[in-house]
């Protein structure tokens, strides 16, 4: 019974490890896109309500 479990636990673990680590890289990215568009100069408002938005 538990051989048969084995494969199936490590499935939904490697699923789960792909889905946190796409989600890592999406947050990681946006927090890239905010400096980058602050340096930039004219989005800065934007940026700001939009943060305020998602938190």
């Amino acid at each position: 019974m538990v051989k048969d479990l084995v494969p199936i636990v490590l499935f939904f673990l490697f699923l789960s490890l792909i889905r946190a680590s796409f989600t890592f890289f999406g947050t990681t990215l946006f927090m890239l896109t905010i400096p980058i568009s602050d340096f930039k100069g004219n989005q800065k408002p934007r940026i700001k309500t939009r943060s305020r938005k998602l938190v």
